[in-house]
């Protein structure tokens, strides 16, 4: 598909790459919110890749694995704020229990 769409061979091996650590990332608790974000893009440019080609009937799942993203993504955002507000600490942290 990507020689049938004009896009470089070399893209192919960055993508990978790119749902390789998207997918390790999600792994770990820590950094799921990273990896969801990671593949989220992935799927983003995936969905806007199809559309552009009008290949419509393939944007279904991408956008099932942007939702699942999201949902990861959306699940671990405390993870995720509670670290940044220990760097700054005015960053809001509505729902979110301190570690300490």
């Amino acid at each position: 598909n990507y020689i049938r769409w004009g896009l470089p061979l070399a893209l192919l091996a960055v993508v990978g790459a790119a749902e390789i650590i998207g997918a390790v990332l999600l792994l770990i608790p820590r950094y799921a919110l990273y990896g969801a974000t990671i593949l989220g893009a992935l799927m983003v440019g995936a969905v806007g890749i199809h559309l552009i080609h009008g290949e419509y009937g393939s944007i279904v799942p991408p956008l099932m694995l942007l939702g699942t993203s999201a949902l990861v993504g959306w699940a671990r955002r405390c993870h995720a704020l509670l670290r940044l507000w220990t760097v700054f600490p005015w960053v809001p942290t509505k729902t979110c229990q301190s570690p300490d």
